[in-house]
């Protein structure tokens, strides 16, 4: 797997409604035909972030 760490200041999340009238991902490919459910959604705003490089590790977590 990949192991992806993820920095943000602090961050108090509020969850907002949403509605999606249409999900054209969930249209074709390996997901055609599933009923996606919106698990949340969050209004994000001034808000400093980041990604550091992805890392290789075993399912145990072992790093490879």
């Amino acid at each position: 797997m990949i192991v992806v760490k993820a920095t943000r200041t602090h961050w108090d999340p509020v969850p907002v409604t949403v509605d999606v009238p249409t999900l054209t991902f969930f249209a074709s490919g390996a997901f055609a035909g599933c009923e996606p459910v919106l698990a949340n959604a969050f209004h994000v705003s001034d808000l400093r972030y980041g990604w550091e490089r992805g890392h290789r590790r075993a399912l145990d977590g072992r790093a490879l």
